[in-house]
């Protein structure tokens, strides 16, 4: 599915805003605009607000995340589960085999995952599926002179398993994610383009009349509901490691202004003036996989803080 692009310049919360007092303003009119079009009836505009409504109702960013970030540290705990047992077949590993076989058979078990089993899912579960298959394949040679425990590899692929489902999981709600944007901004599309068409109609009828005009006017709307002032938009970004690291150097980029931050030392950012509004946020670092943070929404005369979590490659 291809991601939707915005057509409107407010926040999604301000148009659902402008959308009410727009196609209030309407119902108030109705007669001359019914005059001009015959669409427009009480149905025809309740039903334009209905969709207002619907979208409003959609989940906005933090909620489409939630689920992801909820996941993520479960991702944590679960990989540190897999790794320790890991380790626990590497022990198994060194005690059953003859010192000269011992890097071959870790090779084997997956030990090139192992090196970044902890900062990136997909190293842990390849990790972990290269364990299973030296266990399957070894199970005789491990289990000899009690060296492993009969329950071991059941134990094994249990973890395995729980982390792998968990790992799925967390790349669907990504998908999730995308998708449930994609509907946001299409149902906010939507909405900004028949309120437009209305607009459009009314400065038909109120050609000569500018104060009404006005009222059928998106950039006067907007103005007249957005709160003054400049923002500021600061944050950290970390990795994501078992044990977060402050990552130095990342390069955080307001796509729409072209505006550019570094993180410090300290992992931390600081755009200090901001216009308050819906932007795309680049965030990039050597070694971690690039993100792209669409429809954020930066609040005019506040301070905002946007935490980033950023995977190794």
């Amino acid at each position: 599915m291809k991601n939707q692009k915005r057509v409107y310049p407010s926040s999604q919360a301000e148009l659902y805003t402008i959308s009410k007092i727009g196609w209030q303003n309407c119902a108030v009119n109705l007669g001359l605009f019914s005059n001009l079009k015959p669409k427009y009836t009480q149905e025809y505009v309740a039903g334009k607000q209905a969709e207002a409504d619907a979208m409003h109702l959609l989940p906005d960013l933090r909620q489409r995340t939630e689920v992801a970030e909820s996941l993520h540290v479960l991702l944590k705990e679960d990989a540190k589960a897999c790794i320790n047992m890991w380790l626990r077949l590497k022990n198994h590993i060194r005690e059953g085999f003859q010192e000269s076989l011992v890097a071959s058979k870790l090779d084997a078990a997956g030990q090139s995952y192992y090196i970044k089993a902890s900062g990136n899912w997909d190293s842990c579960e390849m990790m972990m599926k290269a364990g299973s298959a030296f266990i399957t394949e070894n199970k005789a040679g491990l289990l000899l002179n009690q060296n492993m425990p009969e329950s071991f590899p059941a134990d094994f692929e249990n973890t395995f398993e729980k982390f792998r489902k968990l790992h799925y999981d967390y790349l669907k709600s990504g998908t999730n994610s995308v998708l449930a944007t994609n509907a946001k901004l299409m149902a906010a599309n939507k909405v900004y383009e028949s309120l437009m068409s209305m607009f459009t109609d009314a400065r038909e009828i109120f050609k000569t009349d500018e104060p009404m005009l006005k009222i059928f006017t998106f950039n006067y709307l907007w103005k007249s509901i957005s709160k003054p002032g400049a923002a500021k938009l600061k944050g950290t970004v970390v990795s994501s490691d078992e044990q977060p690291v402050n990552l130095q150097g990342a390069l955080i980029t307001v796509v729409e202004t072209g505006a550019e931050a570094l993180t410090d030392s300290h992992g931390a950012f600081l755009f200090p003036s901001i216009a308050g509004g819906v932007y795309d946020l680049s965030v990039k670092l050597n070694g971690y996989k690039p993100l792209l943070l669409e429809d954020t929404e930066i609040e005019a005369a506040i301070p905002n803080i946007l935490n980033i979590i950023m995977e190794a490659e």
